[in-house]
């Protein structure tokens, strides 16, 4: 090799020739397989395997592992029964949990039986067990990826998943006795245990295998985390008892779900490349060596669990790294159980047993050893390849040559039995012992051994292997080296089509034609073409199907030979015909390439004669659908004259009606439900909808026709699935279709009476059913269906009567179907619609709920005003004025408690004015009026009440006016005593001498209206109070004030003339506390009037300053040298 800085290399000389044509010599010198020859092989295959094997192939896994996570989620726990279950769990749950659970039984040879003894723990089953947190799979995903890393599983290879098995419950005392797992199912390899977050002691797991030991403790940080333990499924284990509380955990099985094996084969390593050595040894010492090696495994396997998939731990890894190698260099490999059994005279004497685990015997089988070999044999087989498909019954061997390790025999006897059978003396016979000694076994040969008629041959299947996945149009060099070799170990034609058929993607390809022409010249084209056509029709998809005779094509077109060339187009020819014959289920895609295909090989009436009976047959009702567009829209290239326009219209109808058979109009679909959250399974009309618009699109009304008797045929269902489905499709299909017709420029004349005369007759039938209850949606299903269905006359005798004796259900629904058939008012003749609407009105009004409770505070009682103003607008307008005057009468009623001063005060008052406005009703008009009338006679009588009498008041104010002191504490009092509603009035801190002086002040010119009281505080302070004549008067005052606002609001003298009638006089003397007057005389304004009307029936004049009371407040009359604020006023300032 030329070095770093060494000139270029000379011109080649004769010796440089010698030398190139000495190396091409040394390149020659490979084994069959192209390896090239070993110069130092290894001379002792068997003890140099032994040695390879025992090295560190690279694996880093454990029988067992743990680990603990405090970041774990909460699974959100749904147990059937139980609900969902909060973790930790307390006692109470704990127990709740246990009485929906089953004692967990144990496996005991092929009995399954309970025996608390041997196990004390309850279980569920995982069918009813949920897991509400979205968050826990991702975490289990998690923890299968840890759990494979620990127990060395290789992933990538592998794909490992679980699934949940049992949920267990252990109480204090529970356990379970030293046992090993079963393989519950298919591809199970281990147990996951989750161990949930719940308080509890003891709990210890003990695992033992292959002489290791190892204890996992669970219970240190049971109430905060969540621990994980897992095994594989045959290593010993035993959980010691719970000492206190209670542990919850979830039992998953862990499977292997491909059928690769478990461990990748790791990186290249100087251990393996050792192994390598030994078998290329091995491999080319042909004849000279040994025929086979029987290596003993660490696991045991079940007969029905000896395949690669099922392979454990260190196993599996080692039989990847061996099967890479055994595909590369050309070995066998297989698997096998070992078993050995001796027979003899047991040591002593004793009674009678029968098997391993009977525990009526007191005697302890382990002390029995046997005196004398009677019978002794070992022997090997089944032999199964890594799939686990037989190859032989049984392998001979030998076992000082072919064994690893040597002296099979004594090794396994080394290990312990398996079982053993011990039965006592028999008459004259002795006591004896027969032991089994049973272990699993890796069996490694090379292909020239013949074993078992070239089962697990490596070599072949990698190269199938390999030749399958290809997917680019040219072979790598390993690919063509594969191809090569499997072709020349078959030799035939018929293999050679098998081989080539193996090469996923070659017959598109360059390759399957160089391959195919070197077939030719040496097969002979008439002897590969039965299995050319043979290795097409193996294609899963008509679309690959004619690709590769498109390739045939191709290379026919490249011979010189014309009748070459003619015998390979005849042959594509025929075969296309017989991949028209034989039509595999198509997809939508290839229904174009079948078409052009059919049209050039016998056109439209092939097409109609020969491919639609497949389609009828083989295509989905989304493929029909789809090719029936295709079709439609290329009518015109497809058809071309009168008789072609004829053929493609039949294909059309008959593409429809192989749809129409196959269609299920009520199919459930999956249906997400944003109340529920949940997917749930429904009906909807889409599917017919899309199939009869479909007809339209064709104008086949006949087909859409029977669509509609399809989806009316209601034989041999059940009553609530028919009910289910006129609810669930017909109805809401009928103005879909309706919609989907009136698109159209010229309305298709589709009978959807055959729809509504059914739709119509299961639904009420489904709401009798229900107790005759209707909702919103069923009146506007039912009055749209007999409008679409032009069958008024069901409507009026059959749908509005049942309507109008439908029971209450709820203030809402009654509502909304009210305003649904307010809706048909204008479109049903006569007065029918008006008058059940009317009378639900009523109903409404007597049921609902009124906005407004008597009991409620004053601000409720206001914030009721608006609600309620809407619902009497609503009956106003649906029912009329009977409906409001119920709904009046309802308000009314409720004044007649104990807290009826406050309810007519803050309610009843001030929603008069609201219920006046003109978008309303009248107020003037019954039964608003008398409402009013009622309303503000109730508010006089118990609100109002009489006028004080103020005469000695007013006599005992007038010295207020000679109060003229202008201190700050003073001017407060006064406004207090004058304008304020409030009973009393501190002074806060003025300190002794203020508070002496407003006293002296008070006496002087308030004695007779106040009382005062000195606050102890420092300072001092001073509680000034009204008299209870001076407050009583101006509360009368203010509420008199509230009274006339109310009257202004609702209107002028006119109306409330109106209103009142002849006791309008008599009213407005008692809201000025006065007696009644004659009625008014006209006035030219109603306001002006009121006030003129008010001030004559007020006989009684108020001192100078006081306001009248409909006119508001008098400008107050300040003599000379006198003070705003001590004008004298019973009024109260706004």
């Amino acid at each position: 090799m030329q070095e770093e800085g060494h000139d270029e290399p000379k011109a080649k000389t004769q010796t440089d020739d010698q030398e190139d044509e000495s190396e091409l010599e040394d390149e020659e010198e490979l084994d069959e397989d192209g390896f090239p020859l070993l110069a130092e092989p290894s001379t002792d295959i068997l003890t140099d395997l032994e040695e390879a094997l025992s090295e560190d192939l690279d694996f880093q896994g454990s029988f067992a592992c743990s680990k603990t996570y405090q970041d774990a989620p909460n699974p959100i726990l749904h147990l059937e029964g139980v609900g969902t279950v909060g973790l930790p769990l307390s006692k109470s749950q704990a127990r709740t949990v246990i009485e929906h659970c089953i004692r967990a039984p144990f496996g005991q040879g092929e009995r399954t039986i309970v025996d608390t003894e041997v196990r004390d723990t309850w279980e569920m089953d995982a069918s009813k067990v949920q897991f509400r947190n979205p968050g826990w799979e991702s975490f289990m995903k998690r923890v299968v990826k840890e759990v494979c890393e620990g127990l060395g599983v290789n992933i990538d290879a592998s794909k490992p998943r679980c699934e949940l098995y049992k949920l267990l419950i252990y109480e204090t005392g529970s356990h379970f006795l030293p046992h090993v797992d079963t393989e519950k199912t298919n591809g199970m390899f281990a147990s996951i245990i989750v161990i949930l977050p719940t308080e509890f002691t003891g709990g210890d797991a003990h695992l033992s295998h292959a002489g290791q030991k190892v204890i996992l403790k669970t219970s240190p940080s049971s109430l905060t985390s969540t621990t994980v333990i897992s095994w594989y499924t045959d290593v010993m284990h035993e959980i010691k008892p719970i000492t206190s509380g209670y542990r919850i955990a979830l039992s998953f099985n862990l499977l292997h779900s491909t059928n690769s094996l478990r461990p990748a084969l790791s990186a290249k390593t100087e251990a393996i490349e050792n192994l390598r050595h030994v078998l290329l040894s091995w491999k080319q010492q042909k004849g000279n060596t040994l025929d086979k090696i029987i290596y003993v495994l660490d696991h045991k396997y079940s007969k029905a669990n000896l395949s690669a998939g099922a392979l454990k731990g260190r196993d599996a890894h080692l039989v990847a790294v061996l099967d890479r190698l055994a595909k590369q260099l050309g070995f066998h490999l297989g698997l096998a159980n070992i078993e050995r059994h001796v027979y003899g005279a047991a040591s002593h004497s004793g009674y009678g047993r029968w098997g391993r685990y009977d525990e009526d015997e007191d005697e302890d089988e382990n002390d029995i050893d046997i005196d004398e070999v009677i019978e002794e044999s070992t022997s090997v087989g089944p032999l199964v390849d890594l799939d686990g498909q037989e190859i032989s019954s049984d392998v001979d061997f030998d076992e000082e040559t072919e064994t690893i390790p040597v002296n099979l025999s004594e090794s396994l006897e080394e290990d312990g039995w398996d079982k053993q059978e011990y039965e006592g003396y028999k008459g004259n016979y002795g006591d004896t012992v027969d032991r089994f000694y049973r272990r699993s076994a890796l069996v490694i040969w090379p292909k020239w051994t013949h074993l078992g008629d070239d089962g697990g041959d490596r070599r072949s299947l990698y190269a199938l292997e390999v030749l399958r996945a290809v997917e680019g149009s040219k072979p790598t060099t390993e690919e063509a080296s594969l191809f090569d070799y499997v072709s020349r170990k078959w030799r035939s034609a018929s293999r050679w089509v098998q081989a080539i058929g193996s090469f996923a993607g070659i017959k598109h390809s360059d390759v399957f034609l160089e391959e195919t022409a070197k077939a030719v010249s040496v097969f002979g084209f008439t002897n590969i073409s039965a299995g050319l056509k043979a290795m097409a029709l193996q294609d899963r998809s008509n679309s690959s199907r004619f690709a590769s005779m498109a390739v045939l094509i191709t290379w026919a077109h490249s011979l010189r030979s014309e009748a070459a060339r003619t015998q390979v187009l005849a042959f594509v020819t025929e075969l296309k015909s017989t991949f028209l014959d034989n039509v595999l289920s198509p997809t939508a895609e290839e229904m174009d390439l079948i078409t052009t295909e059919t049209m050039l090989m016998g056109g439209l009436q092939r097409l109609l004669n020969h491919i639609l009976p497949q389609l009828r047959i083989l295509a989905s009702t989304d493929t029909l659908e789809a090719y029936t567009k295709f079709i439609l829209a290329n009518s015109t290239e497809l058809a071309t004259d009168e008789g072609q326009r004829d053929l493609l219209k039949q294909i059309i109808a008959d593409l429809l009606s192989a749809q129409l058979l196959k269609l299920d109009f009520f199919e459930l679909r999956q249906t997400y439900n944003p109340s529920t959250r949940k997917q749930e399974n429904k009906m909807d009309p889409s599917i017919a909808l899309k199939f009869i618009t479909l007809c339209l699109d064709c104008r086949d009304m006949d087909i859409a026709t029977a669509a509609l008797d399809r989806l009316v045929d209601m034989g041999g269902q059940s009553q609530e699935t028919a009910h289910t489905r006129a609810s669930a499709v017909l109805l809401p299909l009928l103005p879909l279709l309706n919609k989907e017709l009136s698109a159209r420029s010229s309305r298709p004349q589709l009978p959807l009476s055959k729809i509504s005369e059914v739709a119509i007759q299961l639904s009420l039938a489904k709401i009798d059913a229900k107790g005759g209850f209707f909702t919103q949606e069923d009146v506007q299903m039912l009055v749209n269906a007999a409008f679409l269905g032009n069958d008024q006359n069901v409507l009026v005798s059959t749908i509005i009567p049942k309507i109008r004796s439908a029971p209450w259900t709820s203030e809402a629904n009654w509502k909304s179907c009210m305003e649904e058939l307010h809706a048909y008012r204008h479109q049903i003749p006569g007065v029918e619609v008006r008058t059940v609407v009317a009378e639900m009105a009523q109903t409404y009004a007597h049921r609902l709920k009124l906005p407004v409770n008597h009991q409620s505070s004053r601000k409720a009682l206001s914030d009721s005003i608006h609600p309620t103003c809407q619902v009497v607008e609503f009956c106003s307008t649906s029912g009329g004025d009977a409906t409001v005057e119920i709904l009046l009468h309802r308000l009314l009623q409720l004044q007649s408690t104990q807290h009826d001063s406050q309810y007519i005060s803050g309610f009843l008052l001030p929603l008069l004015p609201h219920l006046s406005k003109p978008s309303r009703i009248s107020c003037t008009a019954e039964p608003l009026s008398t409402f009013i009338r009622k309303c503000l006679s109730l508010w006089a009588t118990k609100v109002l009440g009489p006028k004080p009498d103020d005469r000695i008041l007013r006599r005992s104010l007038e010295r207020l006016d000679q109060w003229t002191c202008a201190t700050e504490n003073c001017r407060k009092v006064r406004q207090f005593l004058k304008h304020q509603p409030d009973s009393t009035l501190t002074l806060h801190g003025v300190g002794a001498p203020v508070r002496k002086h407003v006293e002296i002040e008070l006496n002087k010119f308030a004695v007779n209206v106040t009382t005062y009281e000195t606050i102890r505080t420092s300072p001092q302070g001073l509680k000034v109070t009204k008299a209870t004549s001076l407050f009583n008067s101006q509360q009368w005052l203010a509420e008199q004030q509230r009274g006339i606002s109310v009257l202004k609001q609702i209107g002028g003298e006119n109306e409330l003339k109106q209103i009142w009638g002849s006791a309008y006089p008599s009213f407005m003397a008692r809201l000025s506390g006065g007696p009644a007057v004659p009625p008014f005389q006209p006035a030219t304004s109603g306001a002006t009037n009121l006030i003129a009307a008010s001030r004559a029936v007020q006989q009684t004049a108020l001192p100078e300053g006081v306001a009248t009371i409909l006119d508001g407040p008098a400008v107050p009359s300040t003599p000379a040298k006198r003070k705003a604020d001590d004008v004298i006023d019973l009024t109260l300032s706004p």
